[in-house]
């Protein structure tokens, strides 16, 4: 389990990185918010994957279930 552990860090700074460059965008003067919106969606998106991730570290027949069927 420790490569889980491992991917789990990975996507935790993946999506603060996501979130801190959607956070430089809108402080820009004249802000892209389709760009923030796209960084927003990712963060989101690796937010979900972390979820499954601990859904899978918890009880894989449930992962299974929810994600494989």
């Amino acid at each position: 389990m420790r490569d889980l552990d491992l991917f789990e860090q990975y996507l935790l700074r993946l999506r603060q990185e996501c979130l801190q460059l959607g956070h430089g965008h809108a402080l820009k003067a004249e802000p892209d918010l389709t760009q923030i919106v796209v960084l927003a969606h990712e963060a989101e998106l690796i937010e979900r994957i972390r979820g499954a991730l601990k859904e899978l570290e918890t009880d894989s027949g449930q992962f299974i279930r929810s994600y494989l069927t």
